[in-house]
């Protein structure tokens, strides 16, 4: 889909569960790609069980491939402390210009910090405020 990082964020109060948050992040991020020449998805995770490991998680890839006619969607669980993903580094380097950016009190300020931490190619962020769902009633 696409080759440039991209990274969703708001506000953990709002999402409150982490399989929600996630599949949220995983359906607005969807909902921005030309999806018209795609028939295969497949994404890597660690193996957090409340995140990625779970019912809700499976049941929303199930969900995603009728929704959006994809025929199919492998997601593969990285091996505990013996695998590295790309964006390990880009959480990397935002946790580095957080450091120089001392304490930050909105949102904003965020967004700018994480925008700013990969200076060639900046990192595509989308707001994540009022767009969290409810897994169980979107898949049901």
């Amino acid at each position: 889909m696409t080759t440039n990082a991209t990274c969703a964020h708001g506000s953990k109060v709002k999402a409150k569960e982490a399989r929600r948050e996630v599949c949220s992040c995983m359906l607005e991020f969807l909902k921005t790609q030309n999806l018209s020449a795609i028939e295969h998805v497949k994404t890597f995770s660690g193996c957090c069980g409340g995140q990625n490991r779970n019912r809700a998680m499976i049941s929303f890839m199930m969900w995603a491939c009728r929704n959006f006619d994809l025929k199919s969607w492998e997601h593969q669980f990285m091996e505990p402390g013996h695998s590295y993903l790309p964006n390990d580094s880009n959480f990397g380097k935002i946790e580095k210009r957080k450091k120089k950016y001392g304490p930050m009190y909105c949102k904003d300020t965020y967004t700018a910090l994480i925008k700013e931490s990969q200076p060639k190619v900046q990192f595509n962020v989308f707001d994540m405020s009022g767009k969290f769902k409810n897994v169980h009633n979107l898949v049901e």
